[in-house]
């Protein structure tokens, strides 16, 4: 693992010194394009929560960006003239407009199966709602802040460089004898998008070193690459595919992570998906079929003892339809069905159980986008996994997903998620876990380039087939700073803490970590 770092800190500095270098010769460049959408995707979500806990993920880009329709400067004045007024949103759905009365257009995602960025608001969208009435402040346009990109000929590019200093007091995440750390993160990232009127290609490519300078064996590299395109057949007709390629590593605070071993599990996932979209009028159709694999590396201990992890390898074929309604042009409900399968590489009697299964869920929900306060999509249903291995038994029970964000003023958003589904476990005797998952954060615009931000979290897992339940919580703030289109630094503060109950619970801990960023862009 430490060559691997070694090569990862290499090209990622080196990133660091082109990125830099091409910044100041492109200070000049005026186009701007909005960028690729895919890490706001669900699937992408996915793989960052593996065997029902959340591993080390990659900090998500800002939602969509545009770009003036008059000469660049003329908009970034304006803009620094009115950055404490409210905004206002003309009758135009495309036209965002500052309080100069300076428009530009908002960004609006090309469609559901590949962009899907619109998250709750997608399904009134889709059926002519307007966008960019309520808009939050992450949403936001800043035509004197937001990136610019590099064009080339037909496509942007849109580079950046996410530098992060860590302060983190229990990196063992342990319940006696916390070590701490401190933690420098480079993380180059890489975007392409295509500017044509129909159709669409996107790809990107990121890498995460982490450096821990007194466990230097805690350091690892991620990366990854995605690329997906949308062929729209006709102004109501579009179909998708996209694959995409990650290799991460378990989160020492994963319920699954093997305990123990002296390095932390990498393991790789593999994903490649086809959709399609229909629209009838106020109905709309949309189906999507993902296939997915997981490949953990096995982990040492201090002693030599081989930690054997081939038993969690395994693959998801997935497959789901949304049948919806346009009720109004803010309002529409909706019916989603899903089926998957998952099949692990060992069975008995190799390992001790038979953990494949199969499952559906059945859901009915509304998306809605009422006057200026509130938007949202929210859903429930029933869910059931039933698992080949006798002792493993069936899982059924209460779904839900969804999201509601309010603005109680222009320059506040506050959002609400939740949801309660199945996922995989990696404990030993378990097959599944419900995870119920609810979190609650707001961001504030202090200036139009300082934005304060704050959340709580809270999820319950609960293990079948085992005596154990995790209740894990989470309080975190930040503050980020926007100098200019190329530059932004930002502060935050994380509170994590587990208590496992039952007779195999695991280890209870508590985490306080300080993050420090700053990030370069192009």
């Amino acid at each position: 693992m430490r060559d691997k770092c070694l090569i990862g800190f290499g090209l990622a500095t080196g990133f660091c010194v082109a990125a830099v270098g091409i910044s100041g010769l492109s200070a000049s460049a005026s186009a701007e394009i909005f960028r690729g959408t895919w890490y706001d995707h669900p699937a992408y979500k996915a793989m960052h929560e593996v065997d029902g806990a959340t591993v080390a993920s990659i900090e998500s880009p800002e939602q969509p960006r545009t770009v003036p329709v008059s000469d660049a400067d003329t908009a970034i004045e304006a803009e620094a003239a009115t950055a404490d007024s409210a905004n206002t949103v003309s009758a135009d759905a495309d036209t965002h407009v500052l309080g100069s009365g300076v428009a530009v257009p908002t960004s609006r995602p090309r469609n559901y199966i590949v962009a899907q960025s619109a998250g709750p608001r997608r399904g009134a969208e889709s059926n002519g709602s307007d966008p960019s009435r309520n808009v939050s402040v992450a949403e936001r346009t800043r035509p004197a802040f937001d990136q610019k990109g590099l064009r080339i000929s037909s496509f942007m590019l849109d580079p950046s460089l996410t530098t992060d200093l860590e302060f983190n007091d229990n990196i063992f995440a342990t319940d006696f004898g916390e070590e701490g750390d401190v933690i420098l993160t480079i993380s180059p990232k890489i975007d392409i998008a295509s500017m044509w009127s129909r159709h669409s290609l996107k790809a990107g490519a990121y890498t995460d070193y982490a450096h821990f300078f007194d466990f230097d064996d805690e350091s690892h590299l991620d990366y990854g690459f995605f690329a997906d395109g949308e062929v729209d057949v006709s102004s109501t007709t579009a179909v998708g595919a996209g694959i995409r390629y990650d290799l991460t590593h378990e989160a020492r605070s994963s319920s699954s992570s093997a305990g123990g071993t002296i390095e932390p599990t990498e393991f790789d996932t593999l994903t490649a998906y086809a959709a399609a979209s229909q629209e009838l009028n106020r109905l709309r159709f949309a189906g999507r079929f993902e296939f997915m694999t997981y490949n953990y590396d096995d982990g040492v201990t201090s002693t030599g003892v081989a930690v054997d992890q081939d038993d969690r390898d395994r693959y998801v074929l997935s497959a789901g339809l949304r049948n919806e309604y346009a009720v109004s042009p803010d309002t529409s409900v909706f019916v989603d069905l899903g089926w998957n399968e998952r099949s692990y590489d060992l069975q008995p009697p190799t390992v001790p159980l038979d953990r494949d299964s199969w499952g559906y869920e059945i859901l009915v929900g509304s998306t809605f986008d009422i006057s200026n306060l509130v938007r949202g999509e929210l859903s429930v249903g029933y869910t059931s996994q039933r698992f080949e291995g006798a002792s493993l038994g069936n899982m059924n029970g209460f779904t839900a997903r969804g999201g509601v964000e309010w603005f109680p003023t222009g320059l506040t958003t506050v959002a609400f998620n939740i949801s309660r589904e199945i996922s995989d476990s990696g404990v030993p005797g378990s097959g599944g876990i419900f995870v119920t998952n609810a979190n609650l954060n707001a961001d504030h615009e202090l200036l139009r380039n300082l934005i304060i931000s704050g959340g709580i979290g809270y999820s319950l897992e609960e293990f079948d087939a085992v005596d154990r339940d995790d209740i894990n919580y989470n309080l975190n703030t930040g503050v980020k700073y926007l100098i200019n289109r190329n530059t932004e630094i930002g502060a935050s503060y994380n509170f994590s803490k587990r208590n496992s109950t039952g007779a195999l619970s695991g280890a209870d801990h508590q985490v306080n970590s300080l993050l420090l960023s700053v990030i370069l862009k192009l």
